[in-house]
């Protein structure tokens, strides 16, 4: 297969004619397709996700590339938000603000909870097991 060059992108200016120079380009190679899946390729990969319950840093690049995948499924911050207060642990899930930044939030939460060194995971249980 040929491959067609393409280009490159020199200062904003050019944006609209290198985009429609690049659309052209992977419809003539058969290949626009895959510009259209990403987005629910990345939605599928968001709801399957899951934290591996690591604590400090780990969990904060687990959270970091959950916002990814999200982003790039292009999921609104609502419902990202929603789908992580299910995966996050209970206790930090109950500790996030509702509003607007809910998102933020999270983060908040979550950085507020790493520097402490506390086990985000961590649940209490009272002598009863409770």
């Amino acid at each position: 297969m040929a491959t067609l060059p393409i280009k490159p992108l020199d200062g904003a200016g050019g944006y609209l004619r290198w985009k429609e120079s690049l659309l052209l380009r992977v419809h003539t190679l058969g290949v626009a397709h895959v510009f259209f899946e990403v987005p629910s390729y990345c939605r599928d990969r968001f709801g399957e996700f899951c934290f591996d319950r690591s604590t400090g840093d780990v969990f904060l690049e687990q959270l970091a590339h959950a916002e990814a995948l999200g982003a790039a499924a292009e999921l609104s911050d609502g419902a990202m938000t929603f789908e992580l207060g299910s995966k996050i642990p209970l206790a930090m899930s109950l500790a996030v603000t509702g509003g607007e930044k809910e998102l933020e939030s999270i983060w908040e939460v979550a950085r507020r909870v790493v520097s402490r060194g506390v086990d985000p995971w961590y649940e209490y249980r009272d002598d009863d097991g409770r």
